[in-house]
């Protein structure tokens, strides 16, 4: 009797991880959608400051001091780009492992709810 009430827990908790899993893989999908807009975001962003860097050049009234943060902004975009191209690709790697585990969990269930005593 204890066997048959540990698999009913089991066969119920595996629902409940195979749920939870399913939404930890929407929010990844919904996290690398917004990741890869920002990384486009960004791109253009670069884009236009490097435009803004190569007139800033040729104007003769600029400051030296403007000059500097208008590149170190430029440094810094193509650094945050790196971060956010290298965070899409843990969050790729992440959605991979949590499928992998909900199939796992799956195939539990399928082992579970074909087990009788």
């Amino acid at each position: 009797m204890q066997i048959a009430a540990v698999m009913e827990r089991l066969t119920r908790e595996v629902g409940v991880a195979d749920h939870t899993m399913s939404e930890v893989v929407d929010y990844a999908q919904q996290a690398q959608v917004a990741m890869a807009d920002a990384q486009t975001d960004l791109a253009e962003v670069l884009v236009a400051i490097g435009d803004s860097v190569a007139a800033t050049t040729h104007v003769e009234s600029n400051s030296e001091a403007h000059q500097h943060t208008i590149e170190q902004l430029h440094a810094d975009l193509i650094a945050l780009i790196a971060v956010i191209t290298a965070n899409a690709e843990h969050m790729r790697a992440a959605q991979a492992a949590v499928t992998s585990v909900q199939q796992d969990s799956q195939a539990l269930r399928s082992m579970v709810s074909g087990f009788t005593i």
